[in-house]
């Protein structure tokens, strides 16, 4: 299917058959209209695929609306929607979600939702103004790599282990910049997410909430990435058997005072695991340079270069699980 020229769209369009590729002409652009009906009103829903496979949207402009649509469903609402699905790829593709400059009023770009969505790929696309949510709802094994995600309300890049099972997604090589809250979030009954050599560039304020990466799952990854100017936690990870490795962590917003934490082990719920692992990381900074608190069972601390923290390693050994080890 070819898209060509610019169509300002009031209702959502439902893929309806398998294998299907979907792409634009040069300088096509998808625009979100001013009198949306049904889920384009509730739920800013542009494509909606459920369950299909194989079907292929490639190289397509989306533009958000002129004005800010209200009452968006904030968990389900994304401009291509996929539950349910298998093999199907969205890679390539530009979202500018303009008219959403509210926290509580916002589309993401692209979610993957249900316990049936497996080996879906989210890739090479450029987001402005909207979250990516590669997991939700039970999706597994989702490619999310080589996205840029700017000026997201929200967080940048999120995974949610609400309900099923999910397992073996893949977070890798994306930049994250400027985002709301968190640049990626991996939280909840998730397994095995690996997320690995991303750049997270933080936002110039505080937030209450403004971790670089919070890997909150179990037995994840998280390697390679590059983490800068994120107030409270540069890397979060919970005690449930997270290695946390070579990645680079730095606090660098001029005269600010040092604060927050490079690399926390922090699991405030639930029975911990134990098992995570810290090692071979570069920290610069923060307050606090590698902390382990809370329920985070047995931790190793190993081989790590701590620079220009107040504190180089902090563990708080007044709960029944703190083992830490440090070499």
């Amino acid at each position: 299917l070819l898209i060509s020229l610019t169509h300002t769209l009031n209702a959502t369009i439902t893929v309806s058959v398998d294998s299907l590729k979907i792409v634009q002409t040069s300088g096509a652009v998808l625009k979100a209209g001013a009198s949306p009906t049904g889920t384009m009103a509730s739920l800013m829903r542009v494509f909606e695929l459920s369950g299909r496979a194989g079907v292929v949207i490639e190289g397509l402009t989306f533009d958000g609306p002129d004005v800010a649509y209200s009452g968006l469903d904030l968990n389900e609402s994304a401009a291509v929607h996929l539950t349910d699905c298998v093999g199907c790829s969205v890679r390539g593709n530009t979202f500018t979600m303009s008219g959403h400059s509210s926290d509580s009023n916002y589309a993401r770009a692209v979610m993957v939702k249900g316990s049936g969505s497996a080996d879906n790929d989210i890739s090479n696309n450029d987001i402005t103004g909207a979250e990516l949510y590669y997991s939700y709802a039970g999706a597994s094994r989702t490619r999310c790599c080589f996205n840029t995600v700017k000026d997201s309300p929200a967080n940048g890049i999120s995974g949610n282990g609400n309900t099923g099972t999910p397992v073996d997604n893949l977070v890798m090589g994306n930049h994250v910049i400027n985002p709301g809250r968190m640049g990626i979030e991996d939280i909840g009954n998730i397994y095995r997410t690996q997320i690995v050599n991303n750049v997270c560039i933080g936002p110039a304020t505080a937030t209450a909430e403004g971790y670089g990466i919070s890997a909150a799952g179990w037995e994840s990854l998280v390697q390679g990435n590059t983490v800068r100017d994120f107030p409270i936690y540069g890397i979060e990870a919970s005690g449930r058997g997270l290695q946390v490795v070579g990645n680079r962590c730095r606090q660098l917003q001029g005269d600010t005072l040092l604060q927050g934490v490079g690399i926390v082990i922090n699991t405030g719920s639930g029975d911990p695991l134990g098992g995570s692992a810290v090692i071979g990381n570069y920290v610069e900074g923060f307050e606090y340079g590698i902390a382990a608190t809370a329920d985070h069972g047995a931790v190793q601390i190993l081989g790590n270069n701590v620079v220009n923290c107040q504190r180089s390693i902090f563990g708080d050994t007044t709960d029944d699980y703190s083992i830490l080890v440090i070499e």
